[in-house]
């Protein structure tokens, strides 16, 4: 049973401005990778056809199954509650699992359900496009540690 690494999706895994995509912050080779050894999940805010649009246009659809990703389509609770984050969970009993995002809502839904948590700064990737690398490594860490 792998675990699961679960990605916020805006500021997180991508930058969307209004209704185009300007930045992917992770690397295909990076995700490449985790893919092989992790199971890789979104909880995102975002509506599903927002995380669509996202997941058909970058190389991210490959990587990411659309059961794996939860939305405010899904479940209209805010992350904060844990609650988004539990309904992905439950279809994956006993797996261990780390979140990274950007927000504080993503650390407070992570904290209601005692699952390990890694802060992203979306200014600092996008002034530095090697910053992914380091926050999947510490999420990795926790995962492993």
């Amino acid at each position: 049973m792998k675990s699961v690494i679960i990605f916020d999706l805006e500021g997180t895994l991508v930058d969307v401005g209004g209704r185009a995509l300007v930045t992917i912050f992770i690397k295909e080779k990076t995700v490449a990778n985790l893919a092989q050894i992790y199971e890789l999940a979104i909880v995102t805010g975002a509506s599903r056809e927002q995380l669509e649009y996202v997941l058909q246009n970058t190389f991210l659809g490959i990587y990411f199954d659309y059961e794996n990703t939860v939305t405010k389509s899904d479940v209209s609770d805010p992350k904060r509650t844990g609650l988004p984050f539990q309904y992905l969970l439950d279809k994956k009993p006993g797996q261990q699992s780390v979140i990274l995002g950007d927000s504080e809502g993503d650390r407070l839904g992570g904290e209601a359900l005692g699952i390990p948590f890694v802060q992203i700064n979306t200014l600092q990737m996008t002034n530095n496009p090697n910053l992914m690398d380091e926050y999947v490594q510490e999420a990795v860490s926790k995962l492993e540690g």
